[in-house]
């Protein structure tokens, strides 16, 4: 009876420790996806459409790969495509 409890016990402990980690993981991932965004605001002033513009005339693709930007195949810096 006593090892029943005690695996019960554990087993209870475990799902919440996996619960408060999927929790954590979750809220993590929604306020980078937040920051993102803010940051993606910030550098098109809003307006997504002057992305494509902005990049074009600061020279990223010099050194950025970006996805839906032509002749963006750098290979110095890193790939900008998850910010878009």
């Amino acid at each position: 009876m006593r090892t029943s409890v005690s695996k019960l016990l554990a087993a209870v402990i475990a799902a919440l420790v996996l619960l408060v980690a999927a929790v954590a993981g979750m809220t993590w991932w929604s306020d980078r996806a937040a920051r993102v965004r803010h940051e993606a605001e910030a550098a098109t002033g809003g307006d997504t459409a002057r992305a494509l513009p902005i990049m074009t005339a600061n020279g990223c693709s010099g050194c950025h790969t970006i996805t839906g930007v032509p002749g963006a195949q750098g290979q110095v810096g890193p790939r900008l495509d998850a910010s878009l």
